[in-house]
C-alpha cells in the first residue's frame, strides 16, 4: 500500500486525494487510484494504473485485492470508442459515477469479476485537467474512487 499517495503527483491531483481522505465517513472503505494515459503511434490512447500512485482509506483488504486486479487491466480510446470508465472519462473530460457496478454486464464493466469478488460497488472517475479556464484542456490522468458501499 502506498502511504504517501502525493509523493509523485502534481499538487492538483494531491489535493483531490487529500480532500477525499478528509471527507469520507469513518465507516467508508475507499480505493483511490490513478489511471495515466499514453498515446501510441497509431493514435490509440491507453490508460493504465500499473505503477501509478494509489491509496486505500479505511480497512480495505478487499480493496487491496481489487487494486491488484486493476493493475492487470488497460482501457483504450480509439476513433471515438472508449472501452471502459477510465477511457470514457479521459475522452469526455467529464466525471462519471455509478452507485453499483455489480448491476452491469461484464462487457459494460470489464472489471466486473474482481468487483464482485471484492464486493466493490460504487465507482467514480474524475478527470485531472491541465489548461487555463476557457482554453482547450488536456486530461493528465483519471482518478478513480472505488467503494464497497453503494451510498
Amino acid at each position: 500500500r502506498e502511504d504517501n499517495p502525493c509523493k509523485w503527483l502534481p499538487d492538483s491531483m494531491c489535493n483531490v486525494i487529500m480532500l477525499l481522505k478528509n471527507l469520507v465517513r469513518p465507516i467508508d472503505n475507499l480505493l483511490v487510484q490513478v489511471w495515466f494515459p499514453s498515446t501510441g503511434d497509431d493514435g490509440c490512447t491507453t490508460l493504465e494504473t500499473k505503477g501509478a500512485p494509489y491509496t486505500i482509506i479505511g480497512m480495505g483488504d478487499a480493496l487491496a485485492v481489487y487494486r491488484s486486479a486493476s493493475v492487470g487491466y488497460k482501457f483504450t480510446h480509439r476513433n471515438g470508442h472508449s472501452d471502459g470508465m477510465p477511457a470514457r472519462v479521459f475522452a469526455s473530460q467529464r466525471a462519471e459515477m455509478t452507485p453499483n457496478v455489480q448491476l452491469y454486464a461484464a462487457k459494460e464493466f470489464k472489471r466486473l469479476a474482481p468487483a464482485k469478488s471484492c464486493d466493490v460497488k460504487a465507482s467514480i472517475g474524475l478527470p485531472v485537467m491541465r489548461g487555463p479556464e476557457g482554453s482547450s484542456k488536456e486530461v493528465l490522468a483519471v482518478v478513480e474512487v472505488a467503494s464497497e458501499s453503494c451510498t
